[in-house]
């Protein structure tokens, strides 16, 4: 072979490295360091779509955790359809690849189990799953049940239950606690249609039993919304609740509050964060942590303004609540429906991403998916689209939620998306990063 030939190949394949993996240069940079804010080439940091469960019946309400002893993740979600309906799981590797079984199912039934939430114990090395549950199958007197899932199988132990109030409860989170390793878990309990409050349960992660039960973490709220968030911070060993509630002056406003392992308050019970002429709905949080071990927690929500234009905005809070800096546009104000947002950080707690559906204005059948990074000196990435804009031809018209969750070298979103010529939903993703050098091949 002369060495004109082999310089040649050795200049090829080189291109072919820096191409599929960023060079050592350009893996230090931003996303927007590299493209401006309307750049199409953002997509080069995110993966094809992932087709996380598979194109069977119709599928609600995805959820993610992540696995930092395997790195990997689990997306749970409820099948509503079909011969065994109730709640499945399915586990993704760091490339995004499903792995055996496919898929995980964690509790199934006639009786109705709904609205999952999930997340990792490294210690056990296992997942606790917990849902609505429809236990009498009125559909009147929802409880609330969890199940351990075994990672690398399907779940062995039985389901059981962590509330049965009166009344309904709703929307349950759950939080792992390193520190104590137990588990905490949150959910909205409705004594009555007008006032709710926010209530917890802690169990060991090794299974053998409740702590502390039905633990008051709010008093009664008046016209509590559906969408609240639970964030554990490691480095100070609590949390922090952030919900929406009706104000006196008759609109929604974001409260927070920071509370102890056992549930005791560590701040005022209802501290504001937004309280603004416009409607602030839909609140969700994470937490950040700086080089120096100086930490906090990012909350984020949408408003509404007296155009009835939807934005979202941001705050940086020090752990004890102070305001870390300026308030954050993270989305323009849109005449488009802005629904569920959602905040996550990576496993160093260094970068932030955002995930949000848009509904178009003009046909609330027409949805995408859009994200954006923060990092923890406030910088914003620009916003980018994660999935194409479908519509919705079923006549179930859905306000298709997304969730998100962080790992070592990547984020993973997941949503509902509309199977075209059918009236079935399945649970899509795409694994997303800001630095190049995360990238797996399969990224584009």
């Amino acid at each position: 072979m002369s060495k004109s030939i082999v310089v040649v190949t050795l200049c090829l394949l080189s291109l072919l490295c820096l191409t599929a993996w960023g060079s050592e240069t350009e893996s230090s940079k931003r996303i927007d360091d590299h493209f401006s804010e309307n750049s199409q080439n953002v997509l080069r940091y995110q993966s094809n779509v992932i087709y996380v469960s598979g194109p069977d019946d119709y599928k609600n309400d995805p959820q993610i955790a992540y696995n930092s002893k395997h790195n990997e993740y689990l997306v749970v979600w409820e099948r509503v359809t079909g011969a065994e309906p109730g709640i499945y799981g399915q586990r993704l590797n760091s490339l995004g690849e499903r792995i055996s079984p496919i898929p995980i199912q964690i509790a199934v039934g006639q009786k109705r189990k709904k609205t999952p939430a999930v997340d990792y114990d490294p210690v056990q090395d296992r997942y606790l799953v917990v849902w609505e549950h429809d236990h009498d199958g009125s559909a009147l007197e929802w409880d609330i049940s969890g199940r351990f899932v075994p990672w690398g199988s399907n779940p062995t132990l039985a389901e059981f239950k962590i509330s049965s109030l009166p009344g309904l409860q709703l929307s349950p989170k759950v939080a792992y606690n390193a520190n104590k390793k137990e588990f905490l878990v949150t959910w909205q309990h409705f004594p009555t249609t007008v006032k709710g409050e926010i209530m917890g349960t802690r169990l060991k992660a090794d299974g053998s039993g409740f702590i502390d039960q039905n633990i008051k973490l709010t008093g009664e709220i008046q016209d509590l919304q559906y969408k609240y968030d639970l964030v554990y911070n490691l480095s100070r060993n609590e949390y922090l609740l952030v919900w929406s509630k009706l104000s006196p002056a008759t609109k929604q406003d974001i409260y927070m509050t920071r509370f102890k392992y056992d549930g005791g308050l560590l701040s005022n019970k209802e501290k504001p964060v937004a309280t603004s002429n416009e409607r602030e709905q839909e609140p969700d949080a994470a937490v950040w942590l700086s080089k120096n071990g100086y930490n906090g927690y990012l909350v984020i929500w949408k408003a509404q303004d007296s155009n009835s234009k939807y934005k979202l905005h941001g705050a940086f809070y020090a752990y004890e609540l102070t305001p870390y800096a300026g308030l954050l546009l993270i989305k323009s104000p849109t005449k488009d429906q802005i629904i569920q947002p959602t905040a996550v950080s990576n496993h160093n707690q260094d970068q932030m991403l955002v995930v949000w559906t848009e509904q178009s204005y003009d046909d609330p059948r027409v949805t995408s998916i859009w994200g954006r990074f923060i990092d923890i000196n406030q910088s914003l990435g620009p916003d980018f689209q994660i999935s194409l804009t479908r519509e919705d031809t079923g006549s179930r018209l859905r306000r298709v939620p997304s969730a998100a969750a962080g790992g070592k070298t990547n984020f993973l979103a997941a949503w509902e998306s509309f199977r075209i010529s059918t009236e079935w939903w399945d649970i899509h993703g795409k694994l997303l990063s800001r630095f190049a050098s995360y990238l797996p091949i399969t990224m584009r």
